[in-house]
């Protein structure tokens, strides 16, 4: 998948996207929800960082999300794909427009059902809202 091919899922907003691969392999939301969610849950626990805190907080959850989500694919990906990115993303936004300030953030994925709004607290797909997609201040894949 393309730069421009992941741009088509997101409405303009006048926020930049950040890109950091040339070529995005998309994953099965069955393995984002099944073998990539038991990794990512497995490292959380052994480092005791299952649950909020004021020192990790959303957005951290969701940095790590897509950091480990390519760690995991590197490891466990069909070596015939080329792609130098996965289709895992770090979307902040704001969920509650009455309150401004009050950001959250999760991962947006480009899977084989298409886009996915992945809460990376629970591992479980979550409304792609236009609300949602439309208030994000930082995207990045």
């Amino acid at each position: 998948m393309t730069q421009t091919e992941i741009l088509a899922f997101f409405p303009p907003n006048g926020e930049p996207f950040k890109f950091g691969a040339g070529e995005y392999a998309v994953p099965t939301l069955n393995w984002l929800t099944t073998t990539y969610w038991d990794f990512f849950k497995g490292r959380l626990w052994n480092d005791n960082l299952g649950t909020w805190a004021t020192r990790w907080e959303c957005r951290d959850f969701a940095s790590l999300y897509r950091i480990l989500a390519v760690e995991c694919w590197a490891l466990t990906r069909d070596q015939s794909i080329t792609s130098d990115g996965l289709a895992v993303g770090e979307m902040w936004f704001i969920p509650n427009p009455a309150i401004p300030g009050a950001g959250h953030a999760q991962n947006p994925v480009i899977t084989d059902q298409g886009l996915v709004i992945i809460e990376p607290q629970t591992g479980l797909p979550c409304p792609a809202t236009l609300v949602r997609l439309q208030s994000r201040y930082m995207l990045r894949f």
